[in-house]
């Protein structure tokens, strides 16, 4: 059940980011649209835990730590992919960007001594030789070598959300029980990307942050957005607490035949 669970998970994440790209070309801030779902979404869930009795605040500093840091991490690696999603095209993004697997992986097995099987290993090597043959450009010679920017952002992004999955994961070994880390991350959510958001956009981006909410929730693109991945944050909280870091990070793989059937469809409309 966890497996299918997490595949259909993987399986709505590409619609989310042709959601996340609407709204960019849209002029609103990476860091709006990646927090709005956390504004809307986490007091419902911090006021429905309540109600159930079950809310209950992590108690052990170390998870907090371990949030907060990844919040910081997590805010520059998804920055750098919606950028990548509008620079360059969607399903090279989407390709390159499964590469994530493969360094949430290898910083699992390096950081919290997770064991991959030999059938990961070759998942690991096939896939990063796949994506290399994708990507690699058609004629390769010093004089007509082009960097993509877009590329590279999602590069950049994927080695970061590797870190930050580590991260989340390590921050689970701090508490008792899900609903003590569910708590947790409602609560560490709405302060670390609250103060994320608002440091940024007012004083680096120089942009009215709660104008740019109010245009993000009257877009039906918006909307979508923010009510999906509410949703989908309660499913991965609960497979991530579950499952090995290796294994929920692999069946990210999925994401590609996803991306594929979105990018056919907008072409035959």
């Amino acid at each position: 059940m966890l497996i299918l669970l997490t595949a259909i998970y993987n399986l709505a994440l590409p619609y989310w980011d042709t959601l996340k790209k609407y709204l960019s070309k849209e002029d609103i801030s990476s860091l709006t649209i990646i927090h709005s779902p956390n504004i809307f979404g986490h007091p419902i869930g911090i006021a429905i835990l309540v109600l159930l009795g079950l809310f209950a605040i992590p108690t052990d500093p170390r998870f907090f730590i371990f949030w907060f840091s990844m919040i910081l991490i997590t805010s520059a690696a998804l920055t750098l992919y919606i950028w990548g999603l509008v620079a360059t095209k969607f399903f090279a993004v989407q390709i390159i960007g499964k590469l994530g697997f493969v360094t949430g992986s290898i910083g699992a097995v390096l950081l919290i001594g997770e064991s991959l099987t030999f059938l990961q290993i070759v998942a690991i090597v096939l896939a990063v030789i796949g994506v290399t043959c994708f990507s690699w450009p058609k004629k390769f010679s010093r004089s007509n070598v082009v960097i993509d920017k877009g590329i590279v952002f999602v590069v950049i992004s994927i080695i970061l959300t590797g870190v930050a999955a580590v991260f989340y994961k390590m921050s689970t070994f701090y508490v008792p029980d899900y609903s003590t880390f569910l708590s947790g991350r409602f609560v560490g959510d709405l302060i670390g990307w609250t103060f994320v958001w608002l440091i940024v956009n007012t004083f680096f981006l120089r942009r009215n942050s709660f104008k740019e909410l109010a245009c993000c929730v009257k877009s039906s693109s918006g909307i979508k957005m923010i009510l999906g991945i509410a949703v989908s944050t309660l499913l991965s909280s609960w497979l991530i607490y579950e499952l090995p870091l290796s294994t929920f990070a692999m069946l990210g793989v999925l994401t590609v035949p996803a991306a594929y059937f979105l990018v056919v469809l907008n072409m035959a409309r």
